[in-house]
């Protein structure tokens, strides 16, 4: 990357200069920048998008009198804006976006009566004061682009909007509240409209005039707050090319009334409570080329027009309660399959109630620009014929959990650019075969064959792999030595196998990319290896339900965020792991049914140990003596509950949810789904007409002498937080007095 000579600055008579997508030749240097301003007297523009800059602009800018266009665009440029860089009227191009800006947008942006075009956009700091941006709409008669997405407005929107020359509005992010302004759809020459990341935008929306014709053609309203249906005024807007009303609170079922919006491109209206049937005039729009309607409360069967909608690339109707038989091969007259639409590129039809056989090489020969199918859950079974047809050498996404598969399909063998599989939750009995190594070739990111039948795993090689799922299978043999290769690999759950022998040391290596790591319930051997990397990612270490040896290894100390340790299970040894209390994100700690002996004593070279644990299973050791009393004191993460919330947030790592076992009234009771109170408000337990959203928590301890201890927020039941006991002796319920202890707060299990 070359230096723009400081002699540049020389050229006083310079009008325009232009060195914008430049990234990889020009660098500016601050003092050459700096200059810049102040020697370009005459100058009328200036466009450097893409120059790294990485400087402040001076706290006073000199700029020329007749600058009309000043694009620093994506320039790293950073720090408060110059107190005068609106000071110019003759200004009518203003770009300083993507860039590091911070402070307040000064007042002079509104005393700019030739500004056409700004864009402050992806300035995450940068705020400018409602009177401001108010002002600034009104008085700028000549705006016809404004973006300023990101920016803090937090501003209510005018009832009504003047700008009558605007073409394109952008305010995506920008804390916005309120009501929408009532002629927001039906300004007369705005054709681009982005309001979505708005949480406080509420109210319904508003209706079209109808009596004029609107130029919009791109409507974004996403991530909103806003309700009701939609009205069939949307139906007048016959310039829309793309309408994007995802995750809002829209609901009531889609107008009957036919759209005529013969423009149409793109129609999302993913994550609402919209119900009733799909009209049939959605599949007759002559260009629509994508639909979302993803996450809501459709029902019926899926019109058959949508079979002759060849303009059609991806549908998505994922999570509705959709019905009626759609089979591949399909053989009356009229065909009703997906088969037909040849320009499909992406096709989910996940979660929903259809019935019907599919044959996967049939569909995919057909579908040749098939990149997506996702069937998971949708009640439609999938055959194989074990050919190897063509299939589409960019296809990179098959998701077929739950699809009745009674064998490893052949087909897979030909898509050597795979990026996700998963076949979970099927009927897939015997070994994969070898050649399944092949697949995605040096592509494949996801691996998911877990919850089936299979007994035995090929030597692959994959070095991309970020997630493996192969538990709840029959798996056997030792550990697969090729996974120590796979250094990107971020979540790895093998549980609930056949696996034996002993976790070889190579896999102490990639611990460092991990999230987490389950190989609980197998036939593990041998001790647990040693850590040898920071691992700085893990924040699940599961291996419960082994036949592992020796102690818990101190290099996992390096593990600060480490939040959940499951050992339990084994055939562990050595006193308790005291340097565990220094993990300041440790949430869930079960070492029951091993050897462990001595006494609990507390050695952490923290003040508080154990800061953040809710869930302590010490159960079935050889452990003596009393409690630490100072435990129970600093146990400050199950003394808080979440308060006023509507939505519970459950403990996980990375994306996956934390179960465990736990003994109840004498049985063993798994719990799928562990509440993690860090999450939607934390407060101090006060009394119960507060109101809590805690389900339970749990206290258990062994019969006779002290044997373990199980603290923990566990989804028992609906209701107040209780504190279970199992037969405490005498001793522990003293402590448990001393501890002043709130008056809900029961004795409610005994054995």
């Amino acid at each position: 990357m070359g230096q723009v000579p400081k002699d540049i600055t020389l050229l006083h008579k310079l009008v325009s200069l232009d060195l914008s997508w430049s990234a990889f030749d020009f660098e500016i240097g601050p003092h050459v920048f700096n200059n810049m301003f102040q020697n370009f007297t005459v100058l009328e523009e200036l466009i450097l998008q893409f120059v790294v800059i990485s400087s402040e602009l001076p706290e006073y800018l000199n700029l020329s009198s007749s600058l009309k266009v000043l694009d620093l665009r994506n320039t790293a440029v950073h720090g408060m804006l110059p107190r005068n860089i609106f000071d110019r009227r003759s200004l009518e191009k203003v770009d300083l976006s993507i860039n590091g800006f911070t402070g307040q947008v000064p007042w002079e942006i509104s005393l700019l009566p030739n500004l056409v075009t700004l864009d402050l956009s992806m300035n995450d700091n940068l705020q400018i004061k409602p009177d401001i941006f108010v002002g600034f709409l009104q008085n700028s008669t000549l705006l016809s682009e404004v973006s300023l997405a990101d920016v803090n407005i937090g501003s209510v929107l005018p009832t009504h909007l003047d700008t009558f020359s605007l073409k394109s509005l952008d305010l995506s992010n920008t804390r916005l509240q309120g009501r929408l302004p009532d002629n927001i759809f039906s300004l007369q020459y705005l054709e681009e409209l982005f309001l979505s990341g708005n949480n406080n935008l509420t109210g319904p929306l508003p209706k079209v005039n109808m009596s004029t014709s609107i130029r919009l053609k791109w409507l974004d309203m996403s991530n909103t707050n806003l309700s009701g249906e939609i009205p069939d005024s949307i139906g007048h807007l016959e310039s829309l090319s793309h309408l994007i009303f995802s995750d809002c609170n829209l609901m009531g079922s889609l107008p009957k009334t036919p759209f005529k919006l013969t423009n149409l491109i793109s129609l999302d209206l993913s994550n609402n409570m919209l119900s009733g049937s799909l009209p049939s005039w959605l599949f007759t729009l002559p260009s629509l080329e994508s639909i979302y309607l993803v996450g809501n409360m459709f029902t019926g069967a899926i019109p058959l027009e949508l079979f002759s909608l060849q303009s059609l690339q991806e549908l998505k109707l994922a999570r509705n309660q959709l019905e009626g038989r759609i089979d591949v091969l399909d053989q009356r007259p009229v065909l009703q399959t997906f088969r037909q639409l040849t320009n499909l590129t992406y096709l989910d039809l996940s979660y929903n109630n259809f019935s019907g056989d599919w044959e996967l090489d049939t569909l995919l020969s057909s579908l040749t620009n098939l990149v997506a199918l996702d069937l998971s859950y949708s009640g439609l079974s999938v055959m194989t014929n074990d050919a190897t047809r063509y299939v589409n050498p960019d296809f990179n996404t098959l998701i077929l959990p739950s699809c009745n598969i009674k064998v490893f399909p052949e087909s897979l063998r030909a898509m050597k650019n795979l990026i996700f599989l998963n076949l979970s939750n099927n009927d897939i009995h015997g070994s994969i075969p070898d050649w399944a190594g092949e697949i995605g070739g040096n592509m494949l990111l996801t691996w998911d064959i877990s919850n089936n039948f299979i007994t035995g795993l090929p030597q692959v090689h994959w070095p991309t792999l970020h997630n493996l799922h192969i538990q709840s299978n029959q798996i056997q043999g030792p550990f697969p030595p090729s996974i120590c290769n796979m250094t990107q690999l971020r979540y790895c759950d093998m549980s609930k196998n056949n696996f034996s022998g002993v976790i070889p040391e190579c896999f102490g290596s990639i611990i460092s990319s991990l999230f987490m790591l389950d190989l609980g319930n197998n036939r593990f051997q041998g001790t647990i290896p040693h850590v040898y990397d920071d691992c700085v990612e893990l924040e699940g270490f599961i291996l419960n339900g082994n036949q592992l040896e020796g102690e818990v290894p101190t290099s996992l100390s390096k593990c600060q965020q480490l939040r959940i340790l499951d050992v339990g299970n084994n055939h562990l040894n050595g006193t308790f792991p005291t340097w565990l209390g220094d993990l300041p994100n440790l949430q869930a700690l079960v070492l029951k049914s091993n050897n462990f002996h001595g006494s609990i004593v507390t050695t952490s070279m923290v003040e508080f140990p154990f800061p953040g644990l809710r869930v302590l299973d010490l159960s079935h050791n050889m452990f003596v003596g009393p409690l630490p009393q100072n435990y129970f004191q600093n146990f400050n993460a199950m003394k808080n509950v979440v308060k006023k919330s509507n939505k519970l947030e459950y403990l996980k790592m990375g994306r996956v949810y934390y179960s465990i076992v736990l003994a109840s009234k004498g049985g063993m009771r798994d719990f799928a789904q562990i509440v993690d109170p860090q999450k939607s408000q934390l407060e101090d337990d006060g009394d119960e007409d507060n109101g809590f959203t805690w389900k339970a928590v749990v206290l258990g301890y062994g019969s006779g002498t002290l044997l373990g201890l199980v603290i923990g927020c566990i989804m028992l039941s609906t209701g107040r937080p209780k504190w279970f006991n199992s037969n405490a002796d005498a001793a522990i319920h003293m402590i448990l007095n001393k501890k002043n202890m709130r008056r809900h707060i029961y004795i409610a299990q005994r054995r």
